[in-house]
């Protein structure tokens, strides 16, 4: 019979002397024991190097309800803040599947003309009322002096300044007290001129621009509140113009042409480089004897012209008029002495060196004798066709570039004669009286 062999478990056994009693113990235990001496070890030595001074409940690290109302009041503040600006900026509003809204509809504003300036919207009426204000300021009333030397020999009543008795507006052009007028003015009398304030000032000196007939007054002033000079390109057709008659009563209308010309004839094609030609015009619904005397604004508050009798002067006829009063104490106008016209405004020329040009100024006729484009050899028929490089088409005029300048000063054209270009340079002269009469 096989022997038959036994599995036998042999169990090591630790005793260990516990207060004189002996204690088995196995290795399983024994390990288990060791085990829980490490993390215990472990343990003790983490809260021995935090030097923790309590133990603390950990802090909740989530935003709970409180956090959630917070954020969503921001983002709620964010999204109404920028509907608002968007709606402010937009009239309409489109959105998908060929929705549209028009804001404007809901506006309590509906229906008025709505001017922006400087980024702040206001109305119409409003934006009138403080460019009056603005404006009333630079603008003087012209009445005749009624107290002569200092003798009062009026009675109470006729001592006032009516004003039904204007003569008719002027504007401040210069901090010291200079004045702009389209007023006939008698330089034997006496005359004043009142601000908005009723502050009186006696006109001290008259001088007189022999083109367009403006007088300038001289009145003392000092730090006045004076108006801008509007240029050419200011004034468009639809332009808005701010009349002020001269009772300083307000009106509204637009330019019709800002570079108007009274042609009824061919002739009048003809225009001369020493004096000017056109004027403003406005919409025909407009009469300016309705406005003696008055005063032409855009809505940016520059000058746009002066009514005159007949015609309404444009601003950007004067600019160098008070430079010449300044430094000759009188206005000075230059003259070439020619008469001239415009190859834009002559279709249908067969002249073979006019019919294929699109721009420059025939001379009609001979120079004036004794002028100075009749000095520099100036002829009839020549085309002239730049002035100091400028090319004179619409947007460029001879007689403009001429009055800019000074006597002495020098300026330079280029013509063509018969096809062939030449350069000319020709020293400006002041108009005298001589040189109108031989004009006429």
């Amino acid at each position: 019979m096989p022997n038959k062999k036994k599995k036998i478990i042999v169990n090591i056994e630790e005793k260990e002397n516990v207060d004189g009693v002996n204690i088995k113990k196995s290795s399983r235990s024994q390990s288990l024991e060791k085990h829980q001496d490490n993390v215990s070890n472990h343990i003790n030595e983490f809260y021995n190097n935090q030097k923790f001074s309590s133990m603390d409940r950990p802090h909740n690290k989530g935003l709970g309800w409180g956090g959630v109302l917070v954020i969503a009041i921001i983002f709620g503040l964010i999204a109404g803040f920028t509907s608002t600006v968007f709606i402010l900026q937009h009239r309409k509003i489109e959105f998908p599947f060929g929705i549209k809204i028009d804001i404007g509809e809901f506006s309590s504003n509906q229906g008025q003309k709505v001017i922006e300036e400087k980024n702040i919207t206001i109305t119409s009426e409003e934006y009138l009322i403080n460019l009056s204000t603005e404006l009333q300021n630079k603008i003087v009333r012209i009445f005749p002096a009624k107290i002569v030397s200092g003798q009062v020999s009026l009675s109470f009543l006729e001592q006032i300044y009516a004003p039904w008795q204007t003569l008719g507006l002027g504007v401040i052009l210069s901090p010291d007290g200079w004045l702009m007028t389209t007023v006939e003015l008698n330089k034997g009398k006496d005359y004043i001129a009142l601000d908005k304030n009723n502050k009186i000032f006696a006109i001290e000196q008259i001088v007189s621009d022999p083109f367009s007939k403006v007088n300038f007054l001289k009145i003392a002033g000092q730090d006045l509140p004076v108006v801008d000079l509007a240029k050419t390109k200011e004034a468009l057709p639809g332009t808005t113009v701010v009349i002020f008659d001269k009772f300083r009563n307000l009106y509204l209308t637009e330019i019709s042409n800002p570079i108007a010309t009274t042609v009824y004839k061919t002739e009048d094609l003809v225009r001369s480089t020493d004096r000017f030609s056109d004027c403003l015009r406005l919409n025909k619904e407009i009469s300016i004897s309705s406005f003696p005397n008055g005063l032409l604004f855009n809505a940016k508050g520059s000058l746009l012209g002066l009514v005159s009798i007949d015609r309404i002067i444009p601003a950007w006829h004067l600019p160098n008029c008070l430079n010449h009063i300044l430094q000759n104490g009188e206005i000075k106008r230059l003259y070439l002495g020619i008469d001239y016209v415009k190859i834009e405004e002559a279709p249908g020329l067969l002249n073979k060196y006019f019919k294929d040009l699109s721009y420059g100024l025939i001379v009609y006729g001979p120079p004036l004798s004794g002028s100075p484009a009749d000095k520099a050899g100036i002829k009839n028929a020549d085309v002239i066709i730049k002035a100091d490089g400028l090319i004179l088409g619409p947007d460029q005029d001879l007689t403009y570039l001429i009055q800019e300048k000074f006597p002495g000063d020098q300026i330079n054209l280029t013509v063509l004669r018969q096809g062939e270009e030449m350069e000319f340079n020709i020293i400006l002269e002041e108009k005298l009286e001589k040189s109108e009469e031989n004009e006429t």
